[in-house]
């Protein structure tokens, strides 16, 4: 946190600044944009929502349904190739099916107009938070609430 402190002439005439006061970072709108839609959002600064991704309800549900769907395709796909470890034909033949299905998908996202996919994206700031929380963690978390 700044804060900003009075030049040493106006010091006696200068009222202390509170440790805690909020400062411009704290105070300013951002603008994110929902990587399902596209538009732009300004998300609350602190507190309830300051960590949304989304502009609204029903570009999360969106989101979260085709990448169950899109998922389904690749889960089996990307586990024979793993399970091959990408050795022999089979092996091989997953791996080529897995990048066809992902580059189609791709096109298609850009084609409906999806942010695209790049380092900078807010699907990449998504991305990092899920993957901020192990696999194995995000499933404990899950059977827990389940119970």
């Amino acid at each position: 946190m700044t804060l900003n402190l009075p030049a040493i002439a106006d010091k006696a005439e200068a009222s202390p600044v509170a440790a805690d006061a909020p400062v411009a970072a704290d105070i300013a709108p951002r603008v994110r944009v929902c990587p399902e839609c596209s538009g732009e959002f300004h998300p609350p600064v602190k507190g309830p929502g300051q960590h949304k991704r989304f502009c609204a309800d029903k570009c999360r549900s969106a989101w979260a349904a085709r990448e169950k769907a899109e998922g389904a395709v690749l889960i089996t796909v990307a586990r024979i190739w793993r399970k091959t470890r990408g050795a022999g034909e089979i092996g091989k033949r997953a791996f080529e099916e897995m990048t066809s299905i992902l580059d189609k998908l791709n096109a298609k996202h850009s084609e409906e107009g999806r942010y695209p996919l790049n380092a900078t994206s807010p699907v990449a700031d998504y991305v990092r938070d899920v993957l901020a929380v192990p696999y194995m963690d995000r499933e404990r978390s899950y059977l827990k609430r389940k119970a």
